[in-house]
This record gives structure tokens, sequence and C-alpha cells, in this order.
């Protein structure tokens, strides 16, 4: 039902933002220990539908865990005891992963809805419609924009939310759902956009005057670079297949995977490539990026670790089942889901299993490690926690 209160008021700690591949660069790198033994389960939630919503966790007391499903709802439910605090329906399926802003969970559903309900409560506080369904997860960044570009909103730093559509479109909105501008890429887009980096590409922006630049891939097999603050274009890069995957940014370039087979690197400032490594099935797992490795799965039935600077393979580890799942890294270890239903951990530098989880369905979304747990969901319509 919408707007259930939890029953005990959540205090404000834990980080401001929290999204889909952790944060605004999608990196996949989540700060604290790893678990490097194999966990126990602590609980699982089941939904009515597919649960390819990866989850946003607010570490606060109680902590809390949103995640979407296919059945139509957003779930928010106590991180350590599993318990649902609220649950919110939407008239369509929910693949997109919440981001969270302090008391704020932006989520976007196929009923073509961008959404912002209250952490605490799951009272709506607005919506936005698009033109179709919306599969991206959204990106919420603090900025600096010119007066003149929202009106009379008295603040120039500022929270905008961006999520693009099926209808093609990459939205920028404001704290209050109002739209500041839109880019349309002429294809429909389930990838997630990363950024914004500056105009050199190397620096993430946090109250800058300049161009904000964010990437996202499009169906067309074309990744562009667009001014949030404008929404005007800054340049284009072509693969060969359609980009499902979600750009992740650092080392001032955009690494990403494209249905051609291949995985890019390009320069975030200008869209020239600086590698490509050769797959030769669709990449649709969005990277990793820790210590000079990219990591990312691929329908070949492989995780692959590739050097960060020349583009070659470090090492890759077999599965039984393509690898959709987007990695994630911890303190030297990468987790990671597979189609064969199982949750892996595998040594960040090596290679080498920690150890595997099996659930009943494929496991596509991307794990989230949190004070001491991991929390992941399946096909098999569950939410797990292990620790």
């Amino acid at each position: 039902m919408n707007g259930q209160s939890a029953k005990r008021p959540p205090d404000d700690s834990g980080p401001a933002l929290e999204m889909f591949r952790a944060n605004a660069a999608r990196n996949g790198c989540y700060p604290g220990a790893g678990i490097t033994t194999k966990p126990a389960l602590k609980w699982r939630i089941r939904t009515g539908g597919l649960v390819m919503s990866s989850p946003a966790v607010f570490p606060g007391n109680p902590g809390i865990v949103c995640f979407g499903s296919w059945d139509g709802n957003l779930y928010a439910a106590d991180s350590e005891s599993g318990a649902q605090l609220w649950a919110f329906a939407t008239n369509g399926g929910v693949v997109s992963s919440p981001a969270l802003d302090s008391s704020v969970v932006f989520f976007s559903g196929y009923d073509h809805n961008i959404y912002a309900v209250n952490l605490f409560n799951g009272r709506e506080l607005w919506r936005f419609e698009t033109r179709n369904a919306v599969a991206s997860s959204p990106l919420v960044t603090r900025i600096a924009f010119p007066k003149e570009t929202i009106g009379t909103f008295p603040l120039w730093r500022t929270v905008a939310v961006s999520c693009a559509g099926m209808d093609g479109f990459l939205y920028f909105l404001d704290p209050r759902g109002k739209e500041i501008s839109r880019f349309y890429a002429g294809h429909p887009i389930v990838s997630s956009a990363a950024g914004p980096v500056s105009r050199s590409g190397f620096s993430l922006i946090d109250g800058s005057d300049e161009p904000a630049l964010v990437a996202v891939g499009t169906g067309g097999g074309l990744l562009f670079a667009v001014d949030m603050k404008t929404g005007r274009e800054k340049w284009r890069f072509k693969t060969g297949g359609p980009i499902d995957s979600s750009p992740a940014v650092d080392y001032g370039a955009f690494f990403f995977g494209s249905n051609d087979g291949c995985f890019y690197a390009v320069n975030a400032s200008n869209g020239a490539q600086r590698w490509r490594f050769r797959t030769g099935r669709p990449v649709r797992s969005s990277a990793a990026v820790w210590e000079g490795t990219v990591f990312f799965g691929c329908c070949d039935n492989c995780l692959y670790a590739v050097d960060i600077m020349r583009g070659k393979e470090k090492w890759r580890f077999k599965t039984h089942g393509p690898v959709d799942s987007s990695p994630s890294v911890a303190a030297g270890t990468v987790y990671f889901g597979g189609n064969d239903r199982r949750l892996y951990a595998v040594d960040a530098r090596t290679g080498l299993e920690r150890w595997r989880f099996e659930t009943s369905g494929s496991v596509r979304t991307s794990p989230v490690i949190c004070n001491g747990s991991i929390y992941f969901g399946s096909d098999d319509g569950c939410m797990y926690a292990l620790g």
C-alpha cells in the first residue's frame, strides 16, 4: 500500500546520494570491507514479479533497502530484518534502480512516469510523465545552474535528476520535478546516464558554472555526451550495435559495452576512442572501475578484468550462463550475478573464486555492499540480503 509509515523514524545518517552503480560516476565501487568468505542468508523478500531493479540502501537507523519489481511496486524494507516498511504501487513494471537523496527516492516505471517519493513513508512527492516506458535509473547530482535556466527557483547549487526513456528522450529535472531541459537521441534508451563531468572530462562537477556533461547509450548504437544544463549535444560516438549498458566515468574517460561484442573506452572531453576490447558477444553489463582495472560481464558467460590504460585482458572468470549483471567492487572483491542463477564473489586481482550463492532465477541486478551485508535481486522474484 502507498504511504504506510515505517514503525521507527530513521535518523539522517549516511551518504546524501545513493544510486545505481553506487554513485554518479557509475563506477560500482563501495566503501568499507567486503565479504571474502561465504555469507549466510539474512533474509529474502518475495514479490509478485521479477526483481531486475538493483537496490539502493540508506544506511541509517534503521537502514532502508529500496527496490522495484516487475509486479509494479517500489518496495522499502528494513535492511537488518527484511520487514517491509511500505510499498508504492505504479501502473507498470519497475525495473529502474532507485536513487536516494536524503529523504527522497527517485525512480521510474513502465507506466511512463518518473517518480519522487518520501523515503520514510512512501508518499508521492511528484511524478513527471514521459511518452513511453522508462527502464533507466535516475542520475541525481548537485550542480550549479545559471538563474535564468530554472526561472525563479532560488538556488544555483541544486539537485538535478536525469533519466532516459524508451521514447528516446534524456530528461533533466529540478528537485520539484520541473523540466530543466531535454535531449532527443532518436532511439529508445535503457542505458542510465553517468556524470556530469567538466569540460576537461576529468572532474565530476559539484557546483561549477562549466558545462556539465553526462553520457548515455542508445538503442541506435550511439553514446551521446550532453550538457545537462542546456540539453545540447557535445559529441557522439558510434558503435556497431545497441548500447544497453550504462557508462562508467573515471580516468577522464567513459567505459561501456555494446551489443556489437565490444567494450570501449572513449575520452570524456571529446568522444575520441582510447581503446576497444573485443569479446565477440554482446556486452550488456555495466562496468566497475577499481585500481586501474575495469570489470564487466558478457553474454559469452564470462566476467572480464581489463587494464584501464591499455585495454588488455588481465583475467576472465567463466560462469555457466550470460553475465548481464553489473559487477560491484568492495575491498578487493568483485561481486556479480549470472544468468546461471548464482551470485559470485571473486578476487579482484587474480579472478579466483571466493564464494558463490545460488538462487532460483537469473541474477541480473547489480549487488550493493553496505555495512557488512550484500543486497541483490533475482528473477525468482526475491530480494536477498546476505551477511
